[in-house]
């Protein structure tokens, strides 16, 4: 099963979100995408795909982090960007067990690692 998860995160980052050109902002959307699927939040972030990659690469990976922390509608996909985030510290300070081609997500800014669950989102405008 864990192979499956591995596969599925290949094909949202090289199949769904290849244009997002910082590293960091698109281990977030594909993290997001995981959880809630890519169309998910496309809607958040965009109009439609070109949009939504325009306004990720517009803005800071710690911008886009809060974006997502905040805007998309699921409460479970905005608590799962945080969590997930929020594990990168502990597998990066963990004693070295996995090969040296495991991807390595940036932390989450430090203001969702102390801070209370997030928030219900404001109703998005035109969407």
């Amino acid at each position: 099963m864990i192979e499956l998860g591995v596969a599925y995160l290949s094909v949202l980052s090289s199949d769904e979100f290849p244009a997002v050109t910082n590293s960091t902002s698109r281990d977030y959307v594909v993290i997001a995408a995981y959880n809630t699927g890519p169309g998910n939040v496309i809607k958040v972030l965009g109009s439609g795909r070109t949009s939504a990659v325009t306004a990720i690469n517009a803005q800071q990976p710690a911008e886009l982090f809060e974006h997502l922390r905040t805007g998309l509608p699921m409460q479970e996909t905005r608590d799962y960007v945080v969590k997930v985030t929020g594990y990168r510290k502990e597998f990066v300070t963990a004693p070295a067990v996995a090969s040296a081609a495991t991807p390595v997500l940036a932390p989450p800014p430090a203001a969702a690692r102390t801070s209370a669950p997030a928030p219900a989102p404001a109703a998005i405008s035109g969407h």
